[in-house]
């Protein structure tokens, strides 16, 4: 094989540790600056006097859980892991959390509960999650393919 063996044995090794680190980053942030109509104004240690909610609920009417503080109870985080086109505009839908109901959201995870591993989906008994509703307002997608939207996410900061 030599030295077109060694290549590809290289290029293997390679793509496996990219992948790897893309699990490990998790639903954190994904290192894009949220714009000033995403609201994601953070609040960390106050999110846990928030009302129990259903993403269904939120889903609704976001508007009325805009930037507010909520509990839902849920099983965590899932996280496609598949890379976001060259060019990728606006807010990285790939980490969706999970709900009791299996109704699912746009999340993203504070750095703290990102690094500790607390928000990672789990099946068994449901856990409660803390957190605030944010809506994001803005063009979303690849480049040459772009749409406007607008989506609540939640922004979680603790579980229980």
């Amino acid at each position: 094989m030599g030295e077109r063996g060694e290549v590809m044995r290289q290029a293997l090794t390679l793509g496996v540790l990219v992948l790897f680190l893309g699990l490990l980053a998790g639903c954190g942030e994904t290192g894009q600056a949220l714009t000033a109509n995403q609201s994601g104004a953070g609040g960390a240690a106050q999110a846990g006097t928030g009302k129990v909610v259903t993403i269904r609920e939120i889903k609704e009417n976001p508007e009325r859980f805009r930037d507010q503080p909520v509990r839902i109870r849920g099983y965590g985080t899932i996280v496609a892991t598949i890379p976001l086109c060259p060019g990728y505009v606006g807010l990285d839908t790939r980490c969706q959390f999970v709900d009791e109901a299996k109704d699912t959201i746009v999340a993203r995870v504070s750095d703290e509960l990102d690094k500790s591993g607390g928000a990672i989906f789990k099946e068994g008994d449901p856990r409660l999650f803390r957190g605030y509703v944010r809506i994001f307002d803005g063009e979303i997608g690849c480049l040459g393919n772009l749409r406007r939207d607008s989506l609540p996410w939640l922004e979680i900061v603790a579980a229980e």
